[in-house]
């Protein structure tokens, strides 16, 4: 593993000499699918991302959260990896469970990329 440091910050590098985000950006170049269906999983990505990051900063492990919300661990880890559909219900229990409120919001579409969270704010 190598760190290239660049504008202040340290980047992983993987041993084949790609970072993360170039793979990403080649797969998206090299099959269009793969472009698409991540664009598609963007939001259940940064919510996955979100519940992570909150989680960490109560200190509470996925067994916590799950009795919090009255579920299993595995139903976090689907949910943490993204690889389960956030429904309302689970969003108003989540919330419950993290000491935080749900708000619900639209944002007018005006055809530029949107902007995701790059940190939690909670709201009292």
């Amino acid at each position: 593993m190598v760190e290239a440091e660049g504008a202040g910050c340290k980047e992983w590098i993987s041993p084949i000499g790609m970072s993360i985000e170039e793979h990403i950006a080649e797969q998206e170049r090299l099959y269009p699918e793969f472009k698409k269906e991540r664009e598609q999983n963007r939001p259940r990505r940064e919510l996955s991302r979100l519940l992570m990051i909150r989680r960490v900063e109560l200190d509470l492990s996925q067994q916590e959260l799950a009795d919090r919300m009255g579920t299993t661990v595995a139903v976090i880890s689907r949910l943490e990896r993204g690889s389960q559909n956030f429904s309302v219900d689970t969003l108003q229990r989540l919330a419950k469970a993290l000491d935080t409120r749900l708000v619900y919001s639209f944002e007018p579409n005006d055809g530029a990329d949107p902007e995701y969270v790059d940190a939690l704010v909670v709201v009292p």
